[in-house]
This record gives structure tokens, C-alpha cells and sequence, in this order.
């Protein structure tokens, strides 16, 4: 019989828009013009929707990993998806937008953990964006759902909130060791004195330790008890809302009360995406956290301006 012909979706074309003027600024006046600017400049976009077959099932299929290079994304390694992912895969447009954003709002001395960029999909709303540290290195890759990359908003925040594990979880910040053994536990024989995550344990002056030290170590406890271990391997976000309902006035959102790592990058996207607060909330008080290092807040104004300027290229 001939050769069964196949079928190669073509990528996504991205209309060409003429951006919106930059916008210049030097307090928070401007911070809900330029959201306002980046949502005219990416635009909405819609994905046709996958099957009912994996809209639901929660797999992660890895569509495509990129090597960073510098500024660029290259040597593109495909992994199998299913027919449904196969035009999210090939879409090597959206892809390179995403990245594109993603590198004019971060500098580049900040990007240089990262020599993985990694496009995924579990289906629409389920995970947005992840970053992990690659074993027996001081990498990490940056991985992005396409069909959650539809809203400018939400991808901002997602690719903030990702950038701030990035921030307070690499090498110079906490200590890989991929022997390390960690249940859960804080202050022990392992990590005496200062913040244990999976990874290892952290410098005493690095962000998440300063963090902790504030404003967990008293609750810290009675969460591991309350929410981790009664979870499991599978966060109970029941048993996470109830916690964030006792100490609502601690965070900044429901999602920062699951965990110490996630309060810290969710207040940091608070930080860079809101205005400075006024109130004297523990939850207004971690966001003035950010601003007691010079460093962070001249990369707070280099992400703002990359949102005010950004032309879409």
C-alpha cells in the first residue's frame, strides 16, 4: 500500500501590533499603567482546547526543552505528547514569546541560573509555571504551560512568582546537597539554626532564612502539623485554606499559607507587582521585607520598566 501521508501543524502566526508608547516612571504611579500597557502589548490568546481525554487527567506531558544560550533558546529536544499537544508543540512561536518576555523583565545577571527552558502542559488552570534545580548542579530549568500562557496577567505573575524561587533558592541562597534527607523538620542536628528545604540547608543571611526566621519559625510548627503531615505526598488545600483562615493577617494569599518556599516567592510577586503598602499587617510587613535590600529594589525597577518598555519582540 503507498505511504500513509502525515500531517505537520504549522506554527502559530503571532499578529504584529504596533506596541503601546514606553512608559517612564519613577515611583508606583505608573505600576498599573504599565500592567495595563503589557496586557495591550502581549494581547489575550486563545488555544483551541485539548480533548476531554486530557483536560482532566492532571498528566504533565514535557513538550519541548530548549538549551539557554545567553539570550536565546536553541537546540529545541522534543518529548512525546499525545496528538491533541502535537500543534501546542510545534508552535515554536509562542514558545520564543513567552521566553521573550520572560528575559525583558528579569536582567541578565539574575537569568543566569537558568540553562533550561522548558515548554509543558497538564491542561488548562492546573500548573502555571514551575522551576526546579537540575541534579548534581548549580542550573536550574524554568518550565511554562502554553495553554496557561493565554492571560499577559497571569503569565507576569506566574513568571514572577517562579523567578522568586529562582531568587531565594539557588545555590548562593541555600546549599544543594542532592543526599540530603529532609522530612519535614525544622531545626535539626542537619540544619541547626537555620530554614531546611528539600534541597539543603540555607545560608543564615540569605533571603528565605531572614524570611523564616521572621515569620514563620513561631507557626512553623503547628503548619508541619496541621497541614504537611496530614497531607502527604498530595497538599491538601483544604487543610491549607483553613490554616490561611487562622492567620489570614500573615499572608499576602490563600496559595502563600501551603508552604514557607511559596509564601516567600507569592510575597515577592506582591512586591514587585504592587504598590508599596501602608498598612501594618504581618502580611504588609513581609512585603516591606523585600524593601530592606537595595538589590531587590533595583531589580523591582528593572521589571517594572521591562513591563512600561517592553515592544514584543
Amino acid at each position: 500500500p503507498p505511504p500513509t501521508a502525515t500531517y505537520t501543524p504549522e506554527p502559530t502566526l503571532i499578529p504584529t501590533v504596533t506596541p503601546p508608547e514606553p512608559i517612564t516612571c519613577t515611583d508606583d504611579s505608573c505600576l498599573l499603567a504599565c500592567l495595563t500597557r503589557i496586557t495591550e502589548v502581549l494581547g489575550e490568546r486563545t488555544f483551541d482546547p485539548v480533548s476531554e481525554a486530557f483536560e482532566d487527567n492532571e498528566k504533565l506531558y514535557k513538550m519541548v526543552t530548549y538549551t539557554v544560550e545567553g539570550e536565546a533558546i536553541t537546540r529545541p529536544s522534543e518529548g512525546f505528547v499525545p496528538k491533541d499537544y502535537q500543534v501546542y508543540q510545534k508552535d515554536t512561536a509562542a514558545h520564543q514569546r513567552i521566553w521573550n518576555y520572560f528575559r525583558a523583565i528579569l536582567p541578565p545577571e539574575q537569568r543566569v541560573w537558568i540553562s533550561n527552558f522548558q515548554i509543558f502542559s497538564d491542561g488548562d488552570s492546573n500548573i502555571l509555571a514551575y522551576v526546579r534545580p537540575l541534579p548534581n548542579s548549580d542550573k536550574w530549568i524554568l518550565a511554562a504551560d502554553i495553554l496557561d500562557s493565554t492571560n499577559p496577567l497571569d503569565m507576569t505573575e506566574t513568571l514572577i512568582h517562579e523567578f522568586g524561587h529562582l531568587l531565594t533558592l539557588n545555590v548562593d541562597q541555600v546549599s544543594q546537597n542532592d543526599d540530603f534527607v529532609f522530612n519535614g523538620e525544622q531545626n535539626t542536628a542537619a540544619c541547626l539554626n537555620t530554614f531546611a528545604s528539600g534541597q539543603g540547608c540555607s545560608n543564615p543571611d540569605s533571603y528565605i532564612n531572614q524570611f523564616y526566621q521572621r515569620y514563620w519559625k513561631t507557626i512553623y510548627k503547628e503548619w508541619f502539623e496541621n497541614v504537611a503531615l496530614p497531607s502527604g505526598d498530595r497538599l491538601n488545600f483544604n487543610l491549607v485554606g483553613a490554616f490561611y483562615e487562622r492567620y489570614r493577617d500573615r499572608f499576602v494569599s490563600p496559595y502563600s499559607a501551603s508552604h514557607p518556599v511559596e509564601d516567600i516567592a507569592e510575597t515577592f510577586s506582591f512586591f514587585v507587582l504592587h504598590p508599596k503598602p501602608r498598612g501594618d499587617s504581618i502580611a504588609d510587613q513581609k512585603i516591606l521585607f523585600f524593601y530592606e535590600y537595595p538589590e531587590l529594589v533595583s531589580l523591582r525597577n528593572y521589571t517594572i520598566q521591562g513591563m512600561c518598555t517592553y515592544a514584543g519582540n
